[in-house]
């Protein structure tokens, strides 16, 4: 036989536990502390350095170029742009 829970009535108090609607509303929301730029920056810089790792290491890369996923191979030439590209940013 299945046994239910009892139902027990559930009311909702008018008390404010920790933030009122006007403070939340002029809070950004954050990840870690960080807001959404900043994990986004983040993000772009973490892809652009597994990217420069993985073509140095001589694996070949997927991803998404001129709007269609394409193999690259380490040694093509849009991937030894982006290496000096990468290199340039590091160096400046």
């Amino acid at each position: 036989m299945f046994q239910f829970a009892s139902r027990k009535a559930i009311a909702l108090s008018s008390m404010v536990i920790c933030c009122s609607l006007p403070i939340m509303k002029s809070t950004a929301p954050t990840f870690y502390g960080l807001r959404a730029n900043q994990v986004t920056s983040l993000a772009k810089k973490a892809v652009a350095n597994a990217v420069a790792d993985n073509a140095r290491a001589g694996i070949s890369l997927t991803g998404l170029v001129d709007g269609r996923v394409q193999k690259l191979q380490a040694t093509a030439p849009r991937i030894a742009k982006f290496l000096m590209e990468q290199s340039d940013a590091h160096a400046g």
